[in-house]
């Protein structure tokens, strides 16, 4: 298994007293101990963004740039061969494309973009460039779908069809395919745009708006078929081991061969990452 879709973050970046429900400490330890114990070869961890969102006061990075923050998960990868990277700068940094250019160079093999943090309108014509350098790299970049605060109106799921448009060799995973929200949006971009990707999370964790019912599971299928669908924990918000162990009896009940399930479970991602 390639099992997308892990924050990790340095010691004590978690206020784990203010935020009783995440499930886990965000830490590329413990990070390791779940895909060990799971049976999980390798995974993609996301770098540690400069901040979360404003009252999210349980967030204590102590980065001031997105090169710090890239570069404290590069160097904390050392000790982790099977733990794939992912970049994490805001489109809106002066520096973002060479920052992501660096990084790629390192070996970092994707992006992690999440609008509401950064604040950015997903579509604004000022992050062509950053979308541009992602496409000539040819990583995919996880952006989140889902509800998750801010002004929701600037980062709906039907305005990534105007990337996935603009940038037809950019690799968009669509992270939560926009909850239950707005899941009909997600589903339609990814119907016109083949190059949108279903990013799956945490049906057995905490958080009900991104759960996905066995009727959205049955029309992804349906309507873009397995070969685009890609599973991601999103660890630390869910339950580690069990959590992940819980996803994987899921999947196995979409009724799918063993060889479907094992490209939902990464062999999906394998390609975006490994081509």
């Amino acid at each position: 298994m390639f099992i997308n879709h892990w924050h990790v973050f340095p010691d004590n970046a978690i206020d784990r007293a203010q935020v009783p429900y995440v499930l886990g400490d965000g830490s590329l330890a413990e990070m390791a101990d779940i895909m060990k114990s799971a049976g999980v070869a390798r995974a993609v961890a996301f770098a540690p963004g400069i901040s979360c969102m404003p009252r999210d006061t349980w967030y204590k990075i102590k980065f001031k740039t997105a090169r710090e923050c890239n570069e404290w998960l590069f160097q904390a990868l050392k000790g982790y061969e099977n733990i794939t990277g992912f970049a994490n700068v805001n489109p809106r940094d002066p520096d973002c494309c060479d920052v992501l250019n660096d990084y790629f160079e390192k070996g970092f093999k994707g992006v992690k973009l999440h609008p509401p943090c950064c604040r950015i309108r997903t579509n604004d014509p000022r992050y062509d460039q950053y979308y541009r350098t992602i496409e000539r790299a040819g990583f995919p970049v996880s952006v989140h779908t889902g509800i998750h605060g801010w002004q929701t109106e600037h980062y709906l799921p039907i305005l990534m069809g105007d990337v996935a448009g603009k940038f037809p060799d950019l690799k968009l995973i669509l992270e939560h395919v926009g909850g239950n929200d707005y899941f009909d949006q997600a589903l339609a971009v990814m119907v016109k745009n083949k190059n949108c990707y279903a990013g799956i999370t945490q049906n057995s964790g905490r958080c009900a708006r991104y759960f996905l019912s066995d009727e959205k599971i049955k029309l992804l299928l349906d309507k873009i078929g397995v070969d685009r669908i890609i599973y991601g924990l999103d660890y630390p918000w869910n339950s580690g081991r069990q959590g992940l162990l819980d996803d994987i009896r899921w999947i196995s009940g979409w009724g799918l061969s063993q060889d479907e399930q094992e490209k939902v479970l990464g062999g999906n991602l394998a390609k975006l990452v490994d081509f």
